[in-house]
């Protein structure tokens, strides 16, 4: 169950996304995607080590989550 619901919210947020079309070649996603994977780990580690989570509403869903 929670590798659908994984590829549900993957499938939402590509729907409004800039960079990543439909007839967009796989290897320019990958290459987009891994790029920004990498930013994100570098944000993480760049975090103080105390980790406080703040809620975010999902603009795609309405629905809030706990943001990293």
């Amino acid at each position: 169950m929670q590798a659908d619901h994984n590829a549900a919210r993957n499938i939402l947020s590509r729907y409004s996304d800039s960079e990543i079309n439909r007839y967009t070649n796989y290897r320019k996603v990958k290459e987009i995607l891994e790029r920004r994977t990498e930013s994100y780990r570098l944000e993480l580690t760049d975090q103080e080590s105390s980790y406080t989570p703040h809620v975010v509403t999902c603009p795609d869903i309405g629905r809030e989550r706990i943001s990293p």
